[in-house]
C-alpha cells in the first residue's frame, strides 16, 4: 500500500492563479483538496517520474517539517497559487502569527510549501524558491543527502518521513516511511538475448523512456525475462528489475542458451 503524502496540486478552480486566497475547498471532480493529504504516486498523468530523493540528515528537523506539513494540509484556512505575490503569502501568515499554523491564512504552491515547512523546522535556507532550485538548496545547506536511482525514486518502499520526492515542475512530502521489507516476487517465464543493438542498450527502471536508466547491457548479453510492459521486456537486472525496449532484444528459445 502507498505511503500518505502531504502535496499542493491547484486551486478550487482548477487553476494555478486566480482563486480565492486562503480558501482551499475540495477540487471540482479531483479526489484531493488544493493542498492536501493523498497517498505516494510514481509519475503524474503525463508520464513524468521522480528525478531526486532529498532526504534530511537530521530526523528531529525531518519531523517537525511533516508536521507542519500535516497541519496546513489539514488546514482549510490555506489555499493554492503560483502568484507572484501569493506564493509566500501562507508562510508569511505563519510567521507573523508566532511560527503557529492554526490562525493563519494564505497560499503555497508546491515548491512554496515544502520550503515553508522545512524553515519552520529550522532549515537555515532563504525563501525564494522554485522546483528548479529546491534541489541545489537544500543540499548547500549541509543538511540533506539526494539520491537518483530508481530505488529511491521509482518506489515509496525506502521513503522516511519528511523526505522529499523532486522533480522538474513538481515536488511533495512523504509522510511516513515505507515499507522496504516488502518485495514483489518476480516468477521467470524465459529468457531475452539482447541481439538488436550494435554494441548495447540502456536498461530503464520502467517500460518508457522517461524512467531512469539502471544501466546498459551488451549486445548478446542473455537476462531472465519475469514479462513484457507495454512493449518493454521485464527482466532481472544487477538484483533488481529493469526493463529493454522489445526492439532490442528477442527471446530465447529453451535449449538454444
Amino acid at each position: 500500500m502507498a505511503i500518505r503524502i502531504g502535496h499542493a496540486v491547484m486551486d478550487e478552480l482548477g487553476k494555478t492563479i486566480g482563486a480565492t486566497p486562503g480558501d482551499q475547498l475540495q477540487l471540482k471532480g479531483r479526489k484531493t483538496e488544493e493542498i492536501g493529504i493523498s497517498t505516494w504516486y510514481a509519475k503524474n498523468s503525463a508520464g513524468r517520474v521522480w528525478k531526486y530523493y532529498l532526504e534530511s540528515k537530521d530526523s528531529a528537523m525531518a519531523e517537525r517539517a511533516a508536521k507542519f506539513m500535516e497541519q496546513i494540509c489539514r488546514d482549510s484556512a490555506f489555499g493554492y497559487s503560483q502568484g507572484k505575490a501569493q506564493r509566500w503569502s501562507g508562510y508569511k501568515a505563519i510567521l507573523a502569527n508566532g511560527g503557529k499554523v492554526s490562525g493563519a491564512s494564505g497560499d503555497f504552491d508546491c515548491s512554496t510549501l515544502i520550503f515553508s515547512c522545512y524553515i519552520l523546522a529550522g532549515l537555515n535556507v532563504e525563501p525564494d524558491a522554485y522546483t528548479g532550485n529546491l534541489r541545489v538548496k537544500f543540499l548547500a545547506t549541509g543538511k540533506f543527502k539526494s539520491y537518483s536511482d530508481s530505488a529511491h525514486v521509482g518506489s515509496d518502499k525506502l521513503a522516511k518521513r519528511g523526505v522529499i520526492y523532486l522533480r522538474d515542475g513538481h515536488v511533495l512530502m512523504a509522510l511516513e516511511d515505507g515499507n522496504s521489507t516488502e518485495t514483489t516476487a518476480e516468477t521467470a517465464v524465459g529468457k531475452i538475448i539482447v541481439d538488436g543493438v550494435k554494441q548495447w542498450c540502456n536498461v530503464r527502471s520502467g517500460p518508457g523512456l522517461e524512467y531512469t536508466i539502471l544501466g546498459r547491457a551488451k549486445k548478446d548479453e542473455v537476462f531472465v525475462l519475469y514479462g513484457v510492459d507495454e512493449g518493454w521486456y521485464r527482466i532481472g537486472f544487477n538484483g533488481t528489475t529493469g526493463f529493454i525496449f522489445g526492439d532490442l532484444a528477442s527471446e530465447v528459445m529453451p535449449g538454444n542458451v
